[in-house]
């Protein structure tokens, strides 16, 4: 029975610095076909997040790694980690390091043959655990009842005002409701709803997933409630502090969000990974717009948003067939700020000729366009139901009642006490 694992790969987790022997030994790791490097860890924190969702149990790592101390080798031992030193020859400062921390297993590297240096690890790594075999089977992931995204093309078509007001007019049909700002290019949910958060709340859910301490406290801690039935988790607005968003990290907030709310909105950037600019997408091994597709991937539904102008409507075949690729789900598409100078009768038959290949066009939901309303609404951190005009507050309250996540039997919803004043 055993030959049936005779394609599984050995899992290594790398806890490796930037130095140019050990991006060789990297290189060198990385062309072994019976090997995977599972993640190259940026810190030992990382490196922890890893052990403990389980990517792997064999760790290669260096003294001069950032943050190693001997708490976070004992950690990985409790764990079942094996690891495995490296450091260079003639380099007794980091070998004194290494056994210093509680790591045994060292091997030597000549700078000139670093990969003839390695011959004897690779040959340590080469047996295969259980873990390897639970790591090297198919992900499957779930959909994630409840989960509403809201996404759609770039050039501000309004994504964050359609997050909100349908966010609130889920609340008011006691739908209990979480709004998760996730842009990664400019969050907003914050400043629209007048939120004053110190320690952005997604950031912090996101560390307890990671550090093994998530739970419905550490939920209840870091949401601001914005009414009874409106929940919120504020985003990150310092570009600095994005790598603080993993996304194996935010897929368990999400998952255990869901047994709490009812109906989980989050409002996505536009940029997918592969289309971004590699200046705001990589920070070291972290992709700064990952999280996305995989967010998407997940939801029960995606709503798309566009804005009522040429331009977007060709921006929009561009992301729906992006879209296609990531998930076959149709989306429910919003055309939003519509009015008779930008989208009038003539524009009528190559608006259901480009949004006609992703969607029915009798299911397309068309917001007019008020700027004066939506500027009102953003001055006084409300909704736009706050500010009455029945129209719009119609159009939301029709969406709504489709996004819906219809919840046999009720969540256990806690009214927790942090209020907006």
């Amino acid at each position: 029975m055993e030959s049936i694992w005779f394609n599984v790969k050995t899992n290594i987790l790398l806890a490796l610095a930037d130095q140019t022997w050990q991006l060789e030994a990297m290189t060198t790791l990385n062309e072994q076909t019976q090997l995977k490097i599972k993640r190259r860890c940026v810190d030992s924190v990382d490196l922890m997040a890893a052990i403990h969702l389980g990517l792997a149990n064999k760790i290669i790592i260096s003294a001069d790694f950032p943050n190693l101390n001997s708490e976070t080798i004992a950690n990985a031992k409790k764990l079942g980690c094996d690891i495995y030193g490296l450091f260079l020859q003639d380099d007794l400062d980091s070998i004194e390091k290494l056994n210093g921390f509680g790591i045994l297993q060292n091997y030597v590297i000549n700078q000139s043959e670093v990969g003839k240096s390695l011959k004897q690890l690779i040959s340590h790594l080469l047996n295969i655990t259980d873990i390897d075999k639970f790591s090297n089977e198919p992900e499957v992931f779930k959909e994630i009842p409840g989960l509403i995204c809201v996404w759609g093309t770039s050039g501000s078509p309004g994504r964050t005002s359609v997050a909100i007001n349908i966010a609130f007019s889920l609340a008011d049909k006691n739908s209990p409701t979480l709004l998760i700002d996730l842009d990664a290019i400019a969050p907003s949910v914050n400043s629209s709803l007048g939120l004053v958060s110190e320690v952005p709340g997604i950031s912090s859910v996101v560390h307890d997933a990671l550090k093994g301490r998530l739970s419905t406290q550490s939920i209840e801690k870091n949401v601001i409630e914005v009414n009874p039935g409106l929940h919120v988790l504020t985003g990150i607005t310092n570009p600095k502090r994005w790598p603080e968003l993993r996304t194996e990290g935010l897929l368990q907030v999400l998952n255990m969000c869901s047994q709490i709310y009812s109906n989980i909105i989050c409002d996505l950037s536009a940029v997918l990974p592969e289309s971004s600019d590699a200046s705001l997408n990589d920070v070291d091994i972290f992709k700064r717009f990952d999280h996305i597709p995989k967010v998407l991937e997940m939801s029960s539904i995606n709503i798309f948003v566009l804005s009522a102008t040429p331009l977007s409507l060709i921006r929009a075949s561009e992301s729906l067939e992006a879209l296609r690729e990531i998930t076959k789900k149709e989306p429910l598409v919003l055309v939003n700020k519509v009015n008779d100078f930008n989208l009038g009768v003539k524009y009528e038959k190559t608006v259901e000729a480009i949004l006609g290949r992703w969607t029915d066009i009798a299911t397309i939901h068309r917001i007019p366009e008020r700027p004066e309303l939506f500027s009102e609404s953003w001055l006084r951190a409300e909704s736009i139901r706050e500010l009455g005009d029945q129209e719009i507050i119609r159009i939301f309250d029709s969406i709504s009642r489709i996004v819906r996540n219809e919840v046999p039997k009720p969540l256990k919803y806690k009214r927790f006490l942090r209020r907006v004043g």
